[in-house]
């Protein structure tokens, strides 16, 4: 299929860091997971796969570099996906699987991991064999870029890196804690193609499906199928990446065919879909925004008032109103789509009558019968008054319409509400320096399940310092999972411990679109890290 060529007509799609991900595994066929949350577009049955045709996929702008342990925009990392690839993939509950690293085993005595890794992969500049040597290399690099990487996280998890005297990898971290695997979705370099902490080639060189022949940074890039690739070869033969001036363009370029696919954000995808100018895949994000409380406001200190709150939220209705469905409710800072999620249902559904039943056993009484509590526990009198700072920075403005909704939804239970618009310095500063009563929070989570930098007494991000001994100790024990079922056992527990402490209520993880030509079909195995992922199974019916 030949696409009609708009370098120099569009710029870039600039948008939220995330991490490149390559969906694969170490034995031949094509990769094994599968998407997060897609529901594709229904159409009449395409023709069978027959290999060919071209792919155009946008590229976004002001790259500096072909480093991928550099790259901070979702399509760039998704772009990355298709040259370079991870010791691990995850399957469509976030499971870590095999990839480059075909197998690994813990020796529980000295904490070490030991890593036996894909023998049939090989580089592309040169045809030498994948080594273990080539993955230290990578984190030697890593430790040397520090914060400027998005993969500053894998550090915080693999402490020290080594080649055994058999070629194995061998890895630790400060405890026998199963998910170090989740770090290792980091793409993996060749130590002999010019990569450093401070230069890269001039294209990028991995292990991947294609095969960039040639590039200019901003312009243009052309990807060929890489005939060595160790999976099974991909049915498009031809990928060409060219710029995008922003995300209404690059929507613009999908429907009049001028490119194939990509990465939105837009909560209007729907009419795109129904009106057959796009197929559309909707899958989670690791995006997830929560109201954060302070544990130096008098009135939130009873973990009764911090339920009623959450009984009073109706998250499904802030779902509809604000994100248009493209988020999904939850009661915990694990990702509804995990393995590691506790369940299905929510706990905290609007419940009203609850809510204000609770309120009347901290204490609260409505003296005049107005609907507004009026006399505090103490026997004071005064109003049950609470504030939400939200940033209203242009980025967060659906923040703030999620504060108006949950100011409003709390009134309903007699409380009274102020919603505080705060710039970026403001609102930081409120945060940091424990100035607020609740504060409406995003933050864009790695893929290691640690919670701690959130949720414990010494935790980064916990705002509203909270210290609770238990919430700790379950913390605690997660980092102490050698295995999957203990993993699951002890996040179970975690998350039992968060819904009834309520240091934090959380709201919702986003949800973003794939979206894709009509005529293009195959598709499968989404991850907003890896978009691409299965492109391998991707084809143009002839």
């Amino acid at each position: 299929m030949h696409m009609k060529n708009i370098a120099g007509y569009i710029k870039a799609i600039s948008l939220i860091v995330v991490l490149c991900l390559l969906a694969a595994g170490c034995t031949a066929g094509a990769p094994a997971n599968v998407e997060v949350s897609a529901a594709p577009t229904p159409s009449a049955t395409p023709a069978p796969p027959a290999p060919g045709g071209e792919l155009v996929l946008p590229m976004p702008m002001n790259l500096t570099t072909t480093n991928p342990l550099l790259q901070n925009t979702r399509e760039m990392n998704s772009l990355c996906a298709l040259v370079f690839e991870s010791l691990v993939l995850f399957d469509s509950t976030g499971a870590p699987q095999p990839n480059l690293a075909e197998a690994w085993q813990l020796n529980a005595d000295t904490g070490e991991w030991a890593f036996t890794l894909c023998s049939n992969a090989t580089w592309q500049h040169n045809g030498r064999a994948l080594a273990a040597s080539d993955v230290t290399f990578t984190l030697d690099i890593t430790s040397q870029l520090g914060d400027a990487t998005p993969y500053r996280y894998v550090l915080d998890t693999v402490k020290s890196w080594r080649v055994s005297d058999d070629g194995k990898l061998i890895l630790k971290g400060d405890t026998n804690f199963y998910g170090l695997l989740n770090a290792l979705s980091f793409p993996i370099l060749p130590a002999d193609a010019g990569y450093s902490a401070q230069s890269s080639p001039t294209v990028m060189v991995g292990t991947g499906p294609y095969k960039v022949t040639s590039a200019k940074l901003n312009e243009s890039m052309l990807m060929l199928a890489n005939e060595s690739w160790w999976r099974k070869q991909p049915y498009i033969q031809t990928i060409r990446v060219l710029p995008v001036e922003d995300a209404a363009t690059a929507i613009s370029s999908l429907v009049f065919k001028q490119i194939s696919a990509l990465q939105t954000t837009d909560l209007t995808v729907r009419q795109y879909r129904e009106a057959g100018d796009a197929n559309t895949y909707e899958y989670t994000t690791r995006q997830f925004e929560f109201l954060s409380l302070n544990s130096k406001a008098v009135d939130l200190r009873d973990v009764r008032t911090r339920q009623a709150i959450a009984y009073a939220l109706d998250r499904a209705q802030m779902v509809s109103y604000v994100y248009v469905n493209h988020a999904i409710a939850v009661d915990s800072p694990v990702p509804p789509d995990s393995w590691l999620y506790s369940g299905n249902v929510l706990e905290y559904e609007q419940d009203l009558d609850t809510a204000r039943s609770l309120l009347v056993k901290v204490g609260w009484k409505d003296t005049d019968g107005d609907g507004i509590w009026d006399q505090a526990p103490d026997g004071t009198a005064r109003q049950l008054k609470l504030s939400i700072s939200v940033n209203m920075d242009d980025s967060a403005s659906l923040r703030r319409d999620t504060a108006l909704i949950v100011a409003d939804q709390l009134s309903a239970v007699g409380m009274v509400v102020d919603v505080k618009s705060l710039n970026w310095e403001n609102y930081k500063n409120e945060l940091e320096e424990g100035l607020f009563d609740m504060a409406m929070v995003g933050v864009y989570m790695n893929p290691v399940p640690d919670w701690r930098y959130l949720l414990r007494s010494d935790g980064a991000m916990n705002y509203g310092k909270w210290s609770i001994p238990a919430l700790d100790a379950a913390l605690d024990a997660v980092q102490q999972s050698a295995n999957q079922e203990t993993l699951k056992a002890n996040t179970d527990a975690l998350q039992s411990v968060v819904m009834n402490e309520l240091p934090i209520i959380s709201l919702y993880f986003h949800t973003h679109t794939l979206m894709t030509a009509p005529e293009i079909a195959g598709v499968a195995s989404i991850q907003e890290e890896n978009a691409y992922g299965g492109i391998a199974s991707w084809y143009f019916p002839q």
